[in-house]
């Protein structure tokens, strides 16, 4: 994801379509219930619910900081790029509330430097 740095606006929107497509697919698995139940059909594979949400919590961690770096970058297509990107993942993204406010500010202080 560190790649919306150096990447052109069609890029840049094509990942944020990509990542909006994904999250959307992970997104029912964080009902609990949904998630055991998928567990449970298979018999083969070892499945680790904690495990699981970690890893969904580490990506959105992830690309929430590297988001926000874009948006604080002095560099406007960086800034573009970032905007592309949470464009894209609005219905999805961002998933925790501590990100979510961070991105905001962030956000008003890219609009009132412009």
């Amino acid at each position: 994801m560190p790649c919306v740095q150096c990447v052109t606006e069609k890029e840049a929107f094509s990942i944020g379509v990509f990542f909006n497509e994904l999250f959307s697919l992970v997104a029912p698995w964080n009902d609990e219930s949904k998630l055991r139940a998928l567990a449970n059909s298979f018999t083969v594979v070892q499945f680790n619910l904690y495990k699981y949400q970690h890893l969904i919590l580490w990506i959105f961690k992830k690309l929430a900081i590297i988001l926000m770096a874009n948006l604080m970058s002095n560099d406007f297509m960086q800034i573009k790029n970032a905007l592309l990107v949470l464009n894209e993942l609005i219905n999805v993204f961002p998933a925790i509330e501590e990100d979510s406010n961070s991105l905001i500010d962030k956000l008003e202080k890219v609009t009132k430097s412009t």
